[in-house]
């Protein structure tokens, strides 16, 4: 699969590296360029944080995960989208922005130590969006 992962904390994108270690990874923390990628290249699955920075923003900040979600829903792209924030205002937000949306709570990394412990939370909803890929013939 061809993913692209929002995010901007380091743990998290070692747990994303690891979980998706066999797949096309674009990653980034930067709203702008996040936005560039999606405008020229197709994506089978978002990995969309909320927070970027180190900053918990309001919904309305242009470098959130909101503003993404925004750019996402403005240029009518249907690529699947999971919600992975401890921000649970800006995950739902987001979540009723994005056409393809899928919030799963993020759980609390305990001495800034993030394992594949998470692993479960992810592995049904990414499973299912393997098969449809294989199924449609797009993967």
């Amino acid at each position: 699969m061809k993913i692209l992962i929002v995010e901007d904390d380091t743990n998290r994108r070692y747990f994303f590296r690891q979980l998706f270690a066999n797949d096309d990874l674009a990653i980034t923390d930067d709203v702008a360029l996040a936005k560039a990628k999606l405008a020229v290249e197709t994506f089978d699955l978002i990995m969309l944080d909320h927070d970027l920075g180190d900053v918990v923003y309001d919904n309305s900040h242009e470098n959130s995960g909101y503003a993404v979600a925004c750019f996402i829903e403005r240029t009518n792209i249907r690529t699947p989208v999971i919600i992975h924030t401890q921000n649970p205002v800006g995950a739902e937000r987001i979540y009723k922005t994005v056409p393809c949306g899928f919030k799963i709570p993020f759980p609390y990394i305990e001495n800034e130590v993030m394992s594949l412990d998470a692993t479960p939370f992810f592995e049904p909803l990414i499973c299912a969006i393997r098969q449809n890929l294989a199924l449609s013939g797009s993967n």
